[in-house]
Parts: structure tokens; C-alpha cells; sequence
């Protein structure tokens, strides 16, 4: 069956984290603003937040996301305290396109469909890989899904707006256990970028070292 659509992961394989303030720092940053937070505790409710709270309750801005993180943490802060924390927040970790993300997905678009699959909520990323993502025809996030990375769901809601079958499809990503068991099984072909991390996998169709090597790669996997 002839490839007709490209889905890509977004961390680890088009975006990497440039810059990253901790979260002893952030917990002291809501110390000084009056809230009784180390960083142990604020680290549990974020990941909750990200992977449970925001694909169920669809937080789709960074106020309404950062107002539910001080909610799990036992406080109700005032709209310019829910400002001062998400814009610390929002800063806290930079994300930037790797070297080879825009050219190589900008290809891959002349010829495919293109989507991207990712729990990662479209404010954090949306202006960092605004260039990257010219070329992507379909985000498909956790609050559009409604669930988080590896869940089905999102691969098949990223079928559904592409309009092709799991077999017209390949997914291409950096970690066997979010890009590949999940995809696999539903029957989509998957190539797994490593990036010097050394990481294999049986079930894929192929393994790349760098975006620049997709094209050609996807070409080869097309029926003769």
C-alpha cells in the first residue's frame, strides 16, 4: 500500500529544549509570591496536569493550564498572579527546532500529508517551531485528542483528519515506547530517528540518524 501521509513526534525529533530553569527554581519563584510550594511537589502536580488534567479538561491557554496546576496544589491565586506564573513558566523552558526539522519536513510535505502527535499543549510550542510547522498539515496535541502520547487515540484522530488508513501511513519518531509499540500495533509503519542515543527496535521499518535522511528513506518504502 503506497505511503501517503507522514505523522511526526515533537520532542526528540522536531524540537529540542534549549533552555531549562528547574523546578527548585520555579517552587522558589511561588515561595516569593506567598505560596507554600517546594519543588518535589510542584514537579507531581505539573505532570499531572500535563498528562491527566489538560487532555481531559482540554486546558487550551497557558492561564487556564497554570490556573489548574495552583488548583492541584491547594491554591486559588488572582488572575495577575495566574499571569506573573504562567509567563515565569512559559519561560522557563525554551524549545527550538532541530537544524534539520524545517528543511526535511518542508520535503517530506511536497509529497505527503503531514501531522504532528504530540501531548504537548500548542502554546509551548506554536511560536518556537512556527517555521517547522508551515509544513505540518495537522496538529493533533492532548487537548485535541483527548488523551496524552501513547494513547491510540491520538493516532487515530491524526488518520481520521489526514483521511488515510494506518497502512497509507508512517510514523516517524525518537522513542520505541511513545512512537512506535502503539503506532505498530495499529497497523502503521514506523521509522525510528536516533540521534546518537543508540536506540533499536525490532518493529521498525527503518532507523535514521538525522531528518535529512527521511525522503529517501519514505521514498524506498514505497511499493514498485
Amino acid at each position: 500500500m503506497a505511503i501517503r501521509a507522514v505523522i511526526f513526534d515533537l520532542m526528540g525529533t522536531l524540537a529540542y529544549r534549549k533552555r531549562r530553569v528547574g523546578f527548585k527554581r520555579l517552587s522558589e519563584l511561588l515561595r516569593n509570591m506567598g505560596y507554600d510550594v517546594y519543588h518535589q511537589e510542584l514537579e507531581a502536580a505539573y505532570r499531572y496536569v500535563l498528562f491527566i488534567d489538560y487532555p481531559k479538561l482540554r486546558l487550551e491557554s497557558p492561564e487556564v493550564f497554570y490556573r489548574q496546576l495552583m488548583l492541584r496544589l491547594g491554591y486559588q491565586p488572582p488572575s495577575r498572579h495566574i499571569e506573573v506564573i504562567a509567563e515565569r513558566f512559559e519561560e522557563a523552558e525554551e524549545l527550538a527546532p532541530y537544524p534539520d526539522a524545517e528543511e526535511a519536513v518542508g520535503q517530506v510535505h511536497l509529497r505527503y500529508k503531514t501531522a504532528l502527535a504530540t501531548t504537548i499543549p500548542r502554546f509551548r510550542f506554536q511560536k518556537p517551531l512556527s517555521r517547522v510547522l508551515r509544513y505540518i498539515d495537522h496538529v493533533v496535541n492532548g487537548a485535541e485528542a483527548g488523551v496524552a502520547k501513547p494513547n491510540p487515540k491520538m493516532f487515530l484522530e491524526c488518520l481520521r483528519r489526514l483521511g488515510v488508513s494506518p497502512g497509507e501511513a508512517v510514523m516517524v519518531g525518537d522513542s520505541p515506547d511513545l512512537d512506535v509499540d502503539v503506532p505498530y500495533s495499529l497497523g502503521i509503519k514506523c521509522i525510528l530517528l536516533d540521534r546518537g542515543q543508540g536506540v533499536v527496535c525490532a518493529k521498525v521499518e527503518a532507523a535514521i540518524a538525522s531528518l535529512k535522511e527521511l525522503p529517501h528513506v519514505l521514498a524506498q518504502l514505497q511499493p514498485s
